[in-house]
């Protein structure tokens, strides 16, 4: 994007893959979208509860709120995990759809982590 004229500034996102637990201990497959803190360019959009700012608190996750029932109705600001890590739902997107998977917005740090990317990727 930044070989472009019109590029002014580019921001790194990144993909993974995780597992949630839901409400009732079960594991739902979601596909993880890492934003770099502070700026969170990319996303979350669109909100329907809680703040998009919640995810520069490194716990914090956004997911859709179509995928809520998945999830088994968590409350705003509750705790789960994602791959074995502790997360805290901030806020809660509308219309924040894939092709493929569930979205969830956390911080590029924790899907690193999530991933596995390793060092320097």
């Amino acid at each position: 994007m930044l070989g472009l004229p019109e590029g002014r500034w580019a921001e790194p996102i990144l993909l993974g893959n995780g597992l949630l637990r839901t409400v009732d201990g079960s594991h739902e497959a979601v596909r993880l979208v890492g934003l770099r803190r502070p700026r969170l360019a990319a996303g979350p959009w669109a909100l329907a509860a809680g703040d998009g700012r919640a995810l520069i608190d490194l716990e914090a996750v956004a997911v859709d709120r179509l995928d809520l029932a998945k999830f088994g109705h968590p409350l705003l600001q509750g705790v789960t995990e994602i791959n074995g890590r502790r997360v805290r739902f901030g806020a809660v997107t509308q219309g924040a759809r894939a092709f493929q998977g569930t979205l969830v917005f956390l911080s590029l740090d924790r899907v690193k982590e999530a991933a596995k990317t390793p060092p320097g990727r």
